[in-house]
């Protein structure tokens, strides 16, 4: 089969591969009807994901119909419409069980698929721990609408569910892309009192305009003297953005002292000093 393929640093490919098969009781063989690019997957290819594996297939966002199951299985079958989650986990480690999924310590969990093991940008993808990670698309939703699903929508909806918003709360989200429209619906159903969205673009702009006209939209200039008590970056970017002018670097290790209040920092901070992908890489 054909697939997209991390060669080296600065390069991507179209390489033959043979067809996955089933590796372990709990996998299944998806055939991929439809996928996505990542930026996560262009991060990849300018070397900066160390735990890349050269030679993997890319690709993290993908669905397809399931056409072999393991013994293990049960929660899908042949012929199933499905997404796959971003993030494939055991379900069993301190991390899973804490609903810290991305941080699964099995070797094949966390950001595994297009990273560390191969992914979807192919005709055929397996997928580690099938019974968590694929989930059936309903008959009245289509490919392209459940892409979305595995990663674009659910890291809005996790970005919203940590925030601990209230309705008394004025709530910043940075980028309005396709991740930073999904984090928008996603905090909609918390009604918190103001939503504010950053963004440079001047078409993203009016898309949040006209399509959410209670939404106040400013530029990076003007959220300089904003005062908000919760910012969700929804940018691809693997640390929070704040106003200063920093790179994000600069802030590895250092994110709980900008939102000292949220039990999500006492969490990280507990555990690392930072759950960034760059600061998770050196542990």
């Amino acid at each position: 089969m054909l697939t997209y393929t991390y060669i080296s640093k600065g390069e991507f490919g179209l390489v033959e591969k043979p067809k996955p098969t089933i590796q372990h009781e709990g996998d299944a063989i998806v055939k991929v009807t439809l996928a996505s690019i990542c930026s996560s997957d262009l991060h990849i290819k300018h070397g900066s994901v160390p735990r890349a594996v050269e030679g993997i297939t890319v690709g993290h966002e993908m669905v397809g119909v399931v056409e072999e199951v393991g013994s293990a299985v049960t929660h899908v079958k042949p012929g199933d419409r499905v997404t796959v989650n971003v993030e494939t986990f055991c379900g069993e480690c301190f991390f899973c069980k804490k609903g810290f999924v991305n941080n699964c310590t099995d070797k094949n969990g966390g950001w595994a698929l297009g990273c560390r093991i191969d992914g979807g940008q192919a005709e055929y993808v397996r997928v580690p721990f099938a019974d968590q990670g694929l989930n059936k698309i309903p008959d009245t939703v289509t490919d392209r609408q459940a892409l979305l699903v595995g990663d674009v929508l659910a890291t809005g909806y996790w970005a919203a569910k940590i925030s601990e918003i209230t309705e008394d709360d004025t709530v910043l989200i940075i980028g309005a892309g396709p991740t930073g429209i999904c984090t928008l619906l996603c905090v909609m159903l918390k009604n918190p009192k103001r939503i504010i969205v950053c963004e440079k673009d001047e078409n993203r702009i009016k898309f949040v305009n006209e399509h959410y006209p209670d939404v106040l939209t400013v530029t990076p200039d003007e959220c300089l003297g904003l005062s908000v008590r919760t910012a969700i970056t929804a940018v691809r970017m693997w640390c929070l953005r704040l106003p200063e002018q920093r790179t994000p670097s600069s802030l590895h290790g250092s994110v709980r002292d900008r939102m000292p209040s949220s039990r999500w920092w006492r969490f990280t901070t507990r555990h690392r000093p930072c759950l960034c992908l760059t600061c998770t890489e050196r542990t």
